[in-house]
């Protein structure tokens, strides 16, 4: 009897010896990045804002920073989780939690930052930077770096992939032409964005959603230069209704996507077509960064109401002058 409660007893510690080997050893995000941390390097941050397209526009500026300041760029563990369900690797490490206690205390202005890393005015160990920048002059230079940074998920690629062959097969049955055929279709991706996004227009450009009428210009160019065209329109959900009437109604080669498929997918789609159709936003516009576009529409500085061109507009004014692998054309409506 003593015998078997001294053998349980072994066993007892035997198991809380090999829970707490285990634990001790296994891997995690945070330990790894305390291992590389060097309390001699200023750290810098970003504090989590925005939306998909805001944050890797942030993790953009981030790269930049860390790389052009020589500083230990980290992400907030919150922006990380987002980014890491569109990107195949983290693109920088996670800060850790003793770190992040006292980035809190240093927050400042991104811009107010940028213009201090420039004449070594900063020489705090911790900054958090605060604010939703994403001017693409700033980090143009390291898109090469980006991209590869910014590597999309393969799962999502094959699903974009899918998804894709299942619109073009259900668009032939319901036109009545053979699922399998040589005359394919040119596919042109169509970003819509609206909702919420009229307060960012009112407050820096003073323009207006985007009207029906440019998306049927825009239509109408690759019509004519293409003998068979279907337009893939993503949107958020509540924009369907609004996409379906102004967009589709009467075109049998438009298509609204309404297959509450994630952002993460919409996004991989949009950057998987040779052919995009911007409307406004930077999740469309990391779209086109991320992809390799062929045709890029978008409109016209004429066609600007407001106050001043609105800002992602001019991003693609800029790519324009800096690309020659990618058509980028202004439409008027």
């Amino acid at each position: 009897m003593r015998k078997k409660v001294i053998l349980r007893l072994a066993l007892v510690v035997l198991v809380i010896f090999l829970y707490k080997f285990t634990t001790l050893h296994r891997s995690t995000p945070a330990k790894q990045v305390n291992l590389n941390f060097n309390p001699e390097q200023p750290v810098v941050s970003f504090r989590p804002g925005g939306r998909l397209g805001n944050q890797i526009c942030m993790c953009a500026h981030l790269l930049h920073t860390n790389i052009t300041y020589t500083m230990q760029g980290f992400l907030y563990p919150n922006m990380r989780d987002l980014l890491m369900k569109l990107f195949e690797r983290a693109p920088l490490p996670t800060i850790p939690s003793a770190i992040m206690e006292q980035m809190n205390n240093h927050s400042v202005d991104y811009f107010t930052a940028l213009e201090d890393f420039k004449t070594n005015k900063r020489h705090e160990n911790f900054t958090l930077l605060t604010g939703m920048p994403c001017r693409l002059s700033t980090f143009w230079n390291m898109m090469p770096l980006i991209r590869e940074k910014f590597a999309l998920k393969s799962s999502l690629k094959n699903s974009a992939r899918r998804r894709l062959q299942e619109s073009l097969l259900e668009n032939r049955r319901n036109n009545g032409r053979p699922e399998r055929t040589a005359d394919v279709e040119t596919v042109v991706g169509v970003h819509v964005r609206r909702g919420d996004f009229q307060y960012i227009l009112d407050k820096y450009s003073g323009n207006s959603f985007l009207p029906p009428a440019y998306y049927h210009s825009a239509f109408e160019y690759f019509r004519t230069r293409f003998r068979r065209v279907l337009f893939l329109v993503m949107t958020a959900k509540k924009e369907v209704p609004w996409c379906k009437e102004n967009l589709a109604s009467g075109f049998s080669d438009v298509v609204v996507l309404d297959d509450n498929a994630s952002a993460e997918l919409d996004f991989v789609q949009l950057a998987s077509l040779e052919h995009i159709i911007y409307s406004h936003g930077t999740f469309g516009l990391w779209t086109i960064l991320l992809s390799n576009a062929k045709t890029v529409v978008y409109p016209h500085p004429s066609t600007d109401v407001g106050f001043k061109r609105y800002s992602h507009h001019r991003s693609l004014d800029f790519m324009k002058t800096k690309l020659n692998t990618t058509s980028f054309v202004t439409v008027v409506f």
